[in-house]
Formats: structure tokens, C-alpha cells, sequence
């Protein structure tokens, strides 16, 4: 079907052609009555004509609109679309605190495990003693550090140019210049705090394997070569099917089901994880289904006077999509004038709950998506002369022969399936 460009059914696109074209017919009738309909003697005014075949364009468009809409939002959860919300799987910690998750690729099945941290990875630093920054530095700095992309010899005398000597402050200042501009895998910074002043030094990333020795003459920096935080790994257990298997990893983001999650490891602790349904988006598009199945029913119910095909329309979806019983399951429950009434709590406890019953009951094939699909299938395939036939009734005295030709024409010859030929019939006929 040529609508939101589903489907592809070649009678259902001449079908909304027939549509566009009755809607453009309309409008020439407006115009011929404005100014001929004095010559035709019938019992309505051009005023009354107008109105209803305005009245009559209004609700075609408003119908089409109603139907899209249905069509749309019920395709978004049926299972048989890839791209439906229904087929989005998205991982979830039960303790963010403990550990964050990413999806790296779409998951296809869903599954649950447990996650415990026992340790967190953490990086390597050293801290010289505090002194006072202001004070002036007694002797010299040489050290040697070694880290994990190899060693860099930091000179820094206490000395300047000019002869003058360097506070603590200026020294411990120079000597992380010449740390940082290296890439030794090591970073330097000065700490102040309280007018006195430290030298640090911290591995740029965290795990066993990158860690560093600091050697040599201190000077200013007594202690840097001592280590304040020592460079471990990351340990971390996964719990799954009755099976636990223990894990290291230099850093805190490690991955999970061969690589399609990555958990950012933020405390010890224990954590649920669970690849199922994106519940805020599920309900979401329900909510949004429910929504037009009940504005489009609504509209069928304040028009049904207007043609047979609305009628059949309404008797369509006199039953609900699906079965009644199974819907409840997920928290719908059909109101005695056939609308649908959403319980949001229970569609999110079903969802959470019993997954894979709340996916078939939503998404699978006869469920409800499929059926209020269906239902849209049904409303645009509907003739729309059909829709407001008894509105036409109504101006038969005005343009019965016109359309009674067109009609004929359309069913006998072979060239009128494309209705353009039936359309260029009433024109000739308003010459």
C-alpha cells in the first residue's frame, strides 16, 4: 500500500488514487454548482450544496488521516517488522550504582545473568610529601620514572638563570612540564592546598600492567617514589544459567555477551542485568496505538450515517483486535462502546515480568498490533464512494446522471481502473 509506504498491494494504492481523485472531483462539483447550479431545478440551494460536498471532502481526508495513523502506529509494534519496538532489545542494570550499561549491537535475544564486582580497576599514584610551596628549594631534582611506554629522566635544578633559587612551588611545577610532555604513560600535577604544595604522579590508565617506579634524587619531592594507590585489575563475576564464571580486566569498562554490551564498572556489589523489551518505548507506542485505534473508531461512530463503507468499517471493528483475554494480560481492557483502555502500570509489569507473553500478545501474528493492522488494511482498501454514498443521495437530483455514468463506465471498460479516465468523464460532463 502507497500509505506511510507500507505494503505494496497494487489494488490498495488504486483504491487511495480513488480517493484523491474523488476529493479533486468534489472540488470541480463545488465549482460547477457555485456557478450553475441556478440552471438545475432541484430542491437545494448552492449554499447547502457547497456545505455538504465541502463536508463530505472533510471527512474523506479526515477518514484517510485516521486510518494512516492506526495503519503506522500499529505497524511500529508488530514483530514481522524488523524495525518495530518490538524487535528493539536493550539491556538493563537493576543497580546503576554498580555498573551502567551500552548496547554495542542489536540484540536479538533476550536473557538474564547477575553481575558481581569484586574490585574495581584502579591506576597507580605516587605523592611526595607537602611542603611549603613559598619556600625556597634546597637542592636538586633528578629522578627516573619507568612506566608502560617506557622511561624518562627528570632534571630540574633548583637553580635559575639568573642565579636566584627556585621555590618548592616552581620546581614541583617544572618537573610535571617535563613528565607531561612525554608519553611515558604517566601524568604529573601540583597539589596546593593550605599554602603547601605536593608533587603527583598518577598512570594514565588504570590495571596491573600499567604501573611505574620512580627512582633517583628526590629533592623537594621527598616520597614521590613511594606508592600512594597501587594499579590493579578490575575482578568481576558473571552469574548465568546456574553457571559463574570469574573475570579480570585492566579497566572498568568490560564487556559482556561476547562484546554486544559494555558495562561501565563503578562500585563493588552485585547488579541483575536483563536484555529484554525497552519498556518506556513499548508503552509509548501503545499508548499511541490505543490512541488511534479509539480517535479512529470515534470517527467511524460520529459519521456512520454517512455510506455503507463506514457501516462495514464499524462492524469490522465491532470485535477488538485480538482476543479480549490475552489483551488484559498486558493491561487492555475493552470499554462496552469498543474503545480500548490502557493500564499502563500493568503493561509495564508484563513487560518486565512475562516478556515473552506480552511480546506475542502485542506484537505477534493475530495480536493486537496485527489485528488493529488489519483493521487499517480494511479502512483504506474501502471505496471511498462507499464512505459517503448516502451523503450523495442527498444531491442525487443534482448530479445523479453524472455519477451513475462515471460508475458505469468505470465497472464495463477496461481503462477505468486507473480512475482517471472515470475522473475525465465528469469533467466533460460539467462542460
Amino acid at each position: 500500500m502507497a500509505i506511510n509506504g507500507i505494503g505494496n498491494s497494487w489494488n490498495s494504492f488504486l483504491n487511495y488514487q480513488q480517493s484523491v481523485n474523488n476529493v479533486r472531483l468534489y472540488n470541480a462539483l463545488g465549482r460547477y454548482s457555485s456557478s450553475r447550479v441556478s440552471s438545475v431545478k432541484n430542491n437545494y440551494s448552492t449554499s447547502n450544496v457547497n456545505s455538504l460536498l465541502n463536508d463530505s471532502k472533510s471527512f474523506i481526508t479526515e477518514y484517510n488521516s485516521s486510518m494512516s495513523k492506526l495503519m503506522s502506529s500499529s505497524n511500529s509494534l508488530r514483530n514481522s517488522n524488523k524495525s518495530s519496538v518490538m524487535n528493539d532489545l536493550t539491556a538493563v542494570s537493576s543497580n546503576k550504582d554498580v555498573a551502567s550499561l551500552t548496547t554495542n549491537y542489536k540484540l536479538r535475544d533476550t536473557t538474564n545473568f547477575e553481575l558481581n564486582v569484586s574490585q574495581l580497576a584502579t591506576s597507580q599514584s605516587n605523592v611526595s610529601e607537602a611542603v611549603s610551596g613559598s619556600a625556597l628549594a634546597t637542592e636538586d631534582m633528578s629522578l627516573k620514572i619507568e612506566g608502560v611506554n617506557g622511561a624518562i629522566d627528570v632534571n630540574v635544578s633548583s637553580v635559575k638563570e639568573n642565579g636566584g633559587q627556585k621555590t618548592n612551588y616552581q620546581m614541583f611545577k617544572e618537573a610535571a612540564e617535563i613528565i607531561n610532555s612525554k608519553n611515558v604513560g604517566v601524568n604529573a600535577s601540583v597539589e596546593v592546598k593550605d599554602g603547601k604544595a605536593a608533587l603527583k604522579l598518577q598512570s594514565s590508565e588504570t590495571g596491573a600492567k600499567n604501573g611505574f617506579t620512580v627512582s633517583g634524587s628526590e629533592g623537594a619531592a621527598a616520597g614521590i617514589s613511594n606508592v600512594a594507590t597501587e594499579a590493579v585489575d578490575a575482578k568481576y563475576s558473571v552469574k548465568k544459567d546456574g553457571v559463574t564464571r570469574n573475570y579480570t580486566s585492566s579497566s572498568n569498562k568490560v564487556d559482556l555477551e561476547y562484546g554486544k554490551i559494555t558495562a561501565d564498572l563503578k562500585k563493588t556489589g552485585e547488579t541483575s542485568v536483563s536484555v529484554g523489551l525497552d519498556t518506556d518505548k513499548v508503552v509509548s507506542s501503545v499508548k499511541e496505538l490505543v490512541k488511534n485505534y479509539n480517535d479512529t473508531l470515534d470517527l467511524l461512530n460520529d459519521n456512520y450515517s454517512r455510506g455503507t463503507g463506514v457501516m462495514r468499517q464499524i462492524s469490522r471493528m465491532a470485535s477488538a483486535p485480538t482476543s479480549e483475554r490475552s489483551m488484559a494480560l498486558v493491561g487492555i481492557t475493552v470499554n462496552d462502546d469498543g474503545t480500548l483502555k490502557l493500564d499502563e502500570d500493568k503493561l509495564r509489569e508484563s513487560l518486565t515480568k512475562n516478556t515473552s507473553i506480552a511480546r506475542d500478545v502485542i506484537g505477534g501474528s493475530f495480536g493486537l498490533a496485527d489485528g488493529a493492522f488489519n483493521d487499517a488494511i480494511s479502512g483504506m482498501s474501502t471505496n471511498s464512494v462507499s464512505l459517503i454514498n448516502n451523503d450523495m443521495s442527498q444531491q442525487k437530483s443534482y448530479y445523479e446522471d453524472m455519477f451513475g455514468t462515471a460508475s458505469r463506465f468505470s465497472r464495463t471498460n477496461p481503462f477505468g481502473i486507473s480512475n482517471y479516465t472515470t475522473v475525465g468523464l465528469m469533467f466533460d460532463m460539467l462542460i
